[in-house]
């Protein structure tokens, strides 16, 4: 979920002042707990911080060991993808400026057009029977992402966050299902080369 710079100036003023609110009514009360109002100011001293967290991290991807496929050079792609989708949250987040977060959706751009060809290539080095239905969904993304570009250089404006949301859902998704299954095919084949040589 994208927030822009006012919504979440707006979302620490409120939790700013419904902090302090709680703060005075416990002292107010003077630490009686048996009363539901200082209760409900020491629950929302503590959630606070929590909800915060949560609110302003949900934009990043962050790498787990799960999406690791097994195969060394698409584990490293992923990972550099993954660097770059967050590189253009925090830019966007951060208002880095209009030349700053086309730059680096070039560079996101670029590198998963790398990737994805890469990822054919071993594909066809392998004879992975999977590989026609796997360069369609390669093909797709390329088109949606190239779309996300020519939207975003006409309107100039990050209020769009689909772009983020789109490319994290669907790296994660593809890591997930179609790229475990050829990380899967591709180190069977290895292993296979690996005993017969």
């Amino acid at each position: 979920m994208y927030l822009s710079t006012p919504k979440r100036f707006a979302i620490f003023a409120a939790l700013i002042f419904a902090t302090f609110i709680a703060g005075f009514l416990l002292l107010s009360i003077g630490f009686r707990l048996e009363n539901p109002w200082s209760w409900a100011a020491l629950i929302s001293l503590l959630a606070a911080p929590l909800f915060y967290g949560s609110v302003f991290q949900l934009s990043y991807v962050k790498w787990k060991d799960s999406y690791y496929v097994g195969v060394e050079e698409i584990d490293y792609d992923h990972k550099q993808l993954v660097g770059l989708i967050n590189q253009v949250v925090t830019a966007s987040q951060d208002n880095l400026g209009e030349n700053v977060v086309p730059e680096i959706l070039d560079r996101l751009i670029d590198y998963t057009k790398y990737h994805l060809n890469r990822e054919e290539k071993l594909m066809d080095q392998y004879g992975y029977p999977g590989r026609e239905q796997h360069a369609i969904q390669h093909a797709k993304f390329i088109g949606k992402i190239n779309r996300f570009y020519s939207k975003y250089s006409e309107e100039r404006s990050m209020k769009n966050h689909e772009v983020f949301d789109f490319l994290r859902c669907w790296l994660l998704k593809h890591i997930s299902n179609t790229d475990k299954d050829l990380g899967a095919f591709i180190q069977a084949k290895r292993n296979a080369q690996g005993a017969a040589d």
